[in-house]
């Protein structure tokens, strides 16, 4: 069940990455970088899992093995039909598993359409109006409002709809709803993960921050803003899909957050977090996760030669069984763990000791020798292990093919590739990429075929054909199995028991059998075409229906070939049962008696004397382990880091304050007087500069106030034109001010000539009573000077 391990492991990050954003992300003002991020981590959480860095993993060669020689003959023989009855089929976990995940995700996905019904028949049903952008739907007697792309949903009963408009329209331009429809399909996906709806409630409530802050800031402040969303708190809510206006458990928040302080440009850093967060999970996905649907290999393993020398090897020992090898792999939990001899820990050997029941010791192996693994056999009468005999190209390439058992359960086949400098490459069955199966395939005509172990020990006997032009061609397998039935071959290898009697008498039989296959690909039928009463026919009957995994092929019935043989022993075989499709191939079963057993784990003669200098590096006696290339342990300095973040600009003081003396942080118990009058014929422009001048975030943060003196010319058709700032203190300050005096667009009943005004900014801190961040006054010179329209007072809340 790899893809339940893919959605785990993917919500997990989904997780660590929701809660770096609420520990460190939730209470700045960058809310388009909040947006941001909380997207990022939905997509890179369902990215990470499929991505590794090989190069983290160190790669280790796999055991090389023998097996005696088996000879099998074929002979005709009669058809004879047994019936047997199709055993009971139980609901296993793994398939309650599935069934409610599916449950759940279409629970999920009904209500998701359900909503969307819903939005369609209230857009249906109502009044509409195409605007600029956008479509107005007026809800009658209602009192809500929401929008969802580019529909804007009012209710005709609804105060201010000028203001409410603003709001939703900063939803349909920025596609907010693009964000909520990403975030149901994730919740028809993840919906029993938490985090995925408290992801979404955190991405919702940005976007209604972002739609606050651009509201107040075009035509309100944000006081009076505040003021609206508190008289208007009571409406109804809209669709949850939608963005609502009417959101009474957010008022507090939107609140708050409107009038909070701006977050500084430093407070920008804190979102790269999430490239060294990206670094750690995919080190985690590389190591701590064991899995077959890594797909994105970000630094794979490159080849390196053989060094000469002593590797690590595992010895383990099974009661009266030894085998050799530099790495074990068990499943726990549906969790594949690799040990391996170069880094395994004494804690993990007493693990394996406790849990598995093996004696694992770890010795040294002459790198340099070149012999093959005594054989070795799990001490059960249906499985074994062999290795084909080698071949040799003419470009000076070796192709060794070897087939195990790992675990009692899983059949194993490696290629030894070894080119003419002695450099050894190992591919195996299971872990052999696209890339390297059609390397193998164009380059040496070899293919990893689906075998069964009693099928490859018969093919172990066969020799390679002698190649020509520097090319092998695949030989044809004695033993073939169609590759939707290999599962079944394993299966039957492994779970038929050899019939008692006949591992007394040393004899073996052969058969052919129907497999009666049902819409859901499980065997319902078997039937032989001899039955002796010998128990062959019963013991693969027995083994066929129980077979626990559907067959993945069309309905109907096949026939197979079932062996029975054992060492030394010819079996008359029949010819194939059928042709086309419905052929399987040939099931085989191999019988050991205990004494061969014992025999098979009695190591064989020695091999001739290695030369002198290499005898004291030899310390196993025979049989000597075929060595290959030692685990390339990753030291931790080799494994780059993301580049730490670029230090922060230094903070510019003096060159930015151009009013000598500035009025910084000027803290006063006392209000500042009120700004001296002026001609009423200047009223209008005085209240378009104070409603039109923001006041810069950077400098209410830094409690920076001060005068801005600005000149302007009042042209023929008495309007502003030509603003300068003549005088200033902050240089964001100065160009405010400067952008609202310019924007002025109404006429000024005054003479033509050159006029001059002061923009003041000043901070209130309202908490425990008020608090004065302004410059000084303004002097009788200041206010005296020809042509001086009057001062506009620019106020800032602190909090």
């Amino acid at each position: 069940m790899s893809w339940l391990h893919y959605l785990i492991e993917a919500n997990i990050y989904l997780g660590v990455f929701y809660l770096c954003y609420c520990l460190f992300l939730n209470r700045d003002t960058h809310y388009m970088l909040g947006r941001v991020y909380l997207i990022f981590s939905c997509v890179m959480a369902f990215i990470l899992p499929v991505t590794q860095l090989s190069i983290l993993k160190p790669v280790m060669p796999e055991i090389q093995i023998s097996e005696p020689v088996i000879q099998a003959t074929a002979i005709p023989v009669h058809v004879q039909q047994i019936k047997i009855t199709p055993p009971v089929e139980h609901l296993t976990f793994d398939d309650a598993i599935v069934y409610l995940y599916v449950c759940g995700a279409v629970a999920a996905l009904l209500v998701l359409l359900f909503r969307l019904r819903k939005l369609y028949i209230i857009t249906r049903n109502n009044h509409s109006m195409y605007k600029d952008q956008y479509k107005l739907i007026h809800l009658n007697d209602e009192n809500t409002a929401f929008s969802f792309f580019n529909y804007l949903y009012i209710g005709s009963n609804i105060p201010q709809a000028e203001t409410i408009i603003a709001h939703e329209l900063v939803h349909i331009r920025q596609k907010h709803s693009v964000d909520i429809i990403f975030m149901e399909v994730l919740k028809v996906i993840n919906w029993f993960n938490p985090f995925i709806y408290l992801t979404q409630r955190s991405l919702k409530t940005i976007h209604e921050y972002i739609a606050d802050e651009q509201t107040a800031a075009n035509g309100h402040d944000a006081l009076a803003y505040s003021s609206f969303l508190l008289n208007n708190a009571y409406g109804i809510q809209g669709s949850s899909i939608a963005h609502s206006f009417f959101n009474y458990n957010l008022l507090k928040k939107r609140i708050i957050m409107l009038n909070k302080n701006r977050s500084g440009k430093l407070a920008r850093l804190k979102y790269l977090a999430a490239l060294p967060l990206c670094a750690g999970m995919l080190c985690a996905s590389t190591l701590v996760f064991s899995k077959d649907y890594g797909v994105i290999d970000l630094a794979p393993h490159r080849a390196a030669a053989a060094k000469p020398g002593l590797i690590k090897y595992f010895k383990i020992t099974d009661r009266d069984i030894t085998a050799y090898s530099d790495n074990l792999s068990f499943t726990e939990n549906g969790v594949k763990k690799m040990y391996y001899a170069a880094t395994i820990t004494d804690a993990d050997i007493a693990h394996i000791m406790k849990v598995r029941k093996l004696k694992v010791e770890v010795i040294d192996v002459d790198s340099k020798t070149k012999m093959q693994v005594p054989l070795v056999t799990n001490g059960t009468p249906d499985t074994a292990f062999a290795a084909r005999p080698p071949a040799i190209f003419k470009d000076g390439y070796v192709l060794q093919e070897n087939g195990y058992l790992i675990n009692k359960k899983t059949e194993y086949f490696t290629l030894t590739l070894t080119d003419k400098s002695g450099k050894t490459t190992i591919y195996n069955s299971t872990d052999a990429t696209p890339a390297e199966r059609k390397m193998l395939n164009d380059k040496f005509g070899y293919k990893f075929f689906n075998y069964d172990m009693a099928g490859f020990v018969k093919r172990a006997n066969t020799p390679h054909p002698a190649p020509t032009g520097g090319m092998l061609a695949p030989p044809p397998p004695p033993v073939f199995v169609k590759e939707a039935f290999g599962q079944l071959a394993q299966y039957i290898s492994q779970k038929t028991t050899y019939p008692k009697a006949a591992l007394d008498k040393k004899v073996g039989d052969s058969f052919i059998a129907t497999l009666k296959i049902d819409e859901k690909g499980k065997i319902v039928e078997v039937t032989a075409s001899k039955n002796d009463g010998s128990g062959f026919v019963e013991a693969f009957e027995k083994a066929a229906l129980s077979f626990p995994f559907p067959i993945k092929d069309k309905a109907g019935s096949y026939k197979a070939d079932v062996v029975f043989f054992m060492p030394g022993k010819t079996v008359k075989l029949n010819g194939p049962a059928a042709s086309g499709n419905a052929y399987v191939g040939q099931l085989g079963v191999l019988g050991l008696t205990p004494q061969q057993r014992k025999m098979m784990s009695i190591p064989p003669p020695p091999p001739p004397a290695p030369p002198k200098k290499l005898k004291d590096q030899i310390k196993l006696p025979p049989p000597v382990v075929v060595p290959d290339k030692p685990a390339k342990v990753v030291k931790a300095d080799r494994i780059k880091l993301p580049p730490p973040p670029p230090a922060p600009p230094k903070k510019r003081v003096v060159d930015q304050i151009k009013l000598p003396p500035p009025a910084v942080a000027r803290l006063n118990n006392t209000p500042p007087p009120p700004p001296p009058p002026f001609e009423s014929v200047y009223e209008d422009l005085m209240k378009y500069v104070t409603k039109h001048t923001r006041y810069p975030s950077i400098a209410r943060d830094n409690k920076i106030n001060g005068h801005v003196l600005l000149s302007l010319v009042i042209n023929n058709d008495h309007k502003v034109a030509d603003v300068k700032v003549e005088k200033g203190f902050d240089s964001r300050c100065d160009a405010e001010a400067a952008r609202a005096l310019s924007t002025y667009s109404n006429t000024i009943d005054k003479a033509p000539g050159k006029y001059k005004i002061v923009v003041t900014f000043m901070l209130v801190d309202e908490e425990g009573g008020k608090k004065f961040f302004s410059p000084k006054p303004l002097t009788d010179e200041d206010v005296n000077m020809p042509n001086f329209i009057g001062e506009v007072v620019v106020a800032g809340s602190v909090n």
